[in-house]
């Protein structure tokens, strides 16, 4: 073969490889273009199509926080006053607390009557705070077990429990212990398909 012939040949296949990559350019641009128009689409919709609300993801014991400026424990104000058993209303520090936790409709279902840094036992006994699931484990006994064994909930650090820095999540590092259940999530719309109507153009 000479020169001028594997010339030609180069030539053509370098001009058929860029032919190839424009063409995968133009429909990677085309593709991304639909999915951005889908997600402005479905922001727009009335329910939010993904909940982006973090799992807590801290453990929190029982204290009264001004974010930034100071914390300071239940009984430092409790120890002043009694709390009138069986009142619906929430007073003072409480008032945007809004009980959604089944038949829990009372603080003194789960704290302290007289220690309020405790949670209580259904036999009166405290519960220390930094043991929420003890709490928990009085009326939600399955999920306990299959806390306890791994299947329900979130773990940290190594997959081995064995070693340093595994975590399992406590019930209240995920649920909102006033409002435990998590909101319901939307499914996001399937991906665009070029020539393929959507549901609201079939419709």
């Amino acid at each position: 073969m000479n020169l001028s012939l594997i010339s030609k040949i180069y030539r053509k296949t370098v001009l058929k490889i860029e032919i190839l990559c424009a063409l995968s350019c133009l429909f990677c641009l085309f593709a991304s273009t639909t999915f951005a128009a889908d997600i402005e689409r479905s922001a727009g919709l009335a329910r939010r199509v993904v909940d982006y609300t973090p799992v807590q993801g801290r453990f929190r014991p029982l204290k009264l926080r001004r974010e930034g400026f100071f914390q300071y424990t239940c009984n430092e104000c409790h120890r002043v006053f009694d709390t009138v058993e069986g009142r619906k209303s929430r007073v003072a520090e409480h008032v945007d607390l809004k009980l959604k936790h089944g038949s829990n409709d009372n603080c003194l279902n789960c704290h302290h009557k007289t220690n309020r840094d405790a949670y209580v036992a259904h036999d009166g006994k405290e519960i220390p705070s930094d043991k929420p699931e003890e709490l928990c484990s009085q009326c939600h006994g399955m999920i306990y077990l299959d806390w306890k064994v791994g299947i329900h909930g979130r773990a940290r650090g190594s997959w081995n429990r064995a070693e340093e820095g595994w975590h399992s999540l406590v019930c209240t590092e995920c649920h909102d212990p006033h409002d435990p259940k998590f909101p319901e999530l939307v499914p996001m719309p399937g991906p665009a398909i070029p020539g393929r109507k959507t549901e609201k153009e079939i419709h």
